[in-house]
C-alpha cells in the first residue's frame, strides 16, 4: 500500500508509529475542459483587480473587516495560528461507535502498521476496539490545517476518518405524521421484497457509460443526439403505488427463482 507519511498515533501517552495511506482512490473518470471556442485550447483563470482594472500579478492574502474594509495578512502571521506538532494523531477520548453521528464522518486513512513493538501494540489497540465497540475521538494535523478524527477499527486494520463539527449539520424544520398501518405494513414487505447484498455494480453510474459512449463518438466524428431532460414527478396515489411495487417485486422474484432453476 502507498503510504502517504507517516505519524505517530498516541493513546494517553502511549505512541504508536503508523504510515497514513488513503483508503480511497481518486476518481479517474472523464471530466470535460473549458476551452477557447475560438482557438480549441484550454483557458486558464487569472486574477483580476477591480480598483486598479489591471490583472493582478502579485497576491497577497488577506481579511474583510469590517464588511467591505480589507487587510493584509502576511505569511508569517498566518504561520502563527498554525499547530505546534504536525502528523501527531492525538486520541483524547474514546465512545461507544454507535453514539457517533455517521453525518459528521468523511475521507477515510488507512494507517499502516510498522514493523516490531508498534505493530503488536497496533494490533493490541484494534482488537480491543474491536471487542468493545469503540471508536477514538481526537485531532490530527497533516499539513498546516488541524482536523478532529475519529480512529475505528475493521477486521484488516485501523481507520482514521476526518471529522465535521457538529454546529455545520444543518437542523430539520420539519415535523413527521404518524404514518398509517397499512402504508407500514407495505413499506416493510417492499423493503423485504429487495433485500440483497451489496455489490460492486451498485456503483456503476449511467452516466459514466453515456461519457464514454460520447468521447467514442467524438473521436470518429459520429453524430451525437441531444438528450431531453425531464424532471422526477411523484404519484399522486401513495397506497396504489405501494401494492404495484409489492406486485412488480414478486413478481421480479418469480422471474429470478426461475433463471436459478
Amino acid at each position: 500500500m502507498n503510504v502517504w507519511r507517516n505519524a505517530v498515533l498516541n493513546v494517553a501517552i502511549t505512541p504508536i508509529e503508523v504510515g497514513v495511506a488513503a483508503a480511497i482512490g481518486s476518481d479517474k473518470s472523464f471530466s470535460f475542459r473549458t476551452l477557447h471556442k475560438k482557438c480549441n485550447t484550454p483557458v486558464t483563470q487569472q486574477y483580476f483587480c477591480a480598483t486598479c482594472q489591471k490583472h493582478a500579478d502579485v497576491t497577497v492574502k488577506g481579511i474583510e473587516f469590517p464588511k467591505g474594509n480589507f487587510i493584509p495578512v502576511t505569511d508569517e502571521e498566518i504561520a502563527s495560528t498554525h499547530p505546534e506538532v504536525r502528523n501527531l494523531i492525538n486520541i483524547r477520548k474514546f465512545i461507544e461507535d454507535d453514539t457517533l453521528n455517521p453525518m459528521l464522518v468523511k475521507d477515510p486513512f488507512w494507517l499502516v502498521p510498522k514493523d516490531g513493538v508498534y505493530a503488536k501494540q497496533y494490533s493490541a489497540l484494534r482488537t480491543v476496539m474491536l471487542g468493545s465497540h469503540r471508536v477514538g475521538i481526537g485531532n490530527v494535523a497533516f499539513t498546516d490545517k488541524e482536523h478532529p478524527v475519529v480512529l475505528s477499527a475493521t477486521g484488516e486494520g485501523l481507520v482514521l476518518w476526518t471529522l465535521s463539527n457538529p454546529s455545520l449539520i444543518k437542523t430539520p424544520d420539519w415535523e413527521l405524521p404518524e404514518p398509517e398501518e397499512l402504508s407500514l405494513k407495505m413499506t416493510m414487505q417492499i423493503l423485504s421484497l429487495m433485500e440483497e447484498p451489496l455489490d460492486v455494480t451498485d456503483f456503476d453510474l449511467e452516466t459514466v457509460a453515456k461519457k464514454a459512449a460520447l468521447i467514442e463518438a467524438k473521436q470518429a466524428g459520429a453524430p451525437v443526439a441531444p438528450l431531453v431532460q425531464a424532471e422526477a414527478v411523484a404519484v399522486v396515489n401513495v397506497l396504489d403505488s405501494l401494492k404495484e411495487s409489492v406486485a412488480l417485486l414478486q413478481e421480479q422474484r418469480k422471474g429470478r427463482k426461475k433463471v436459478k432453476v
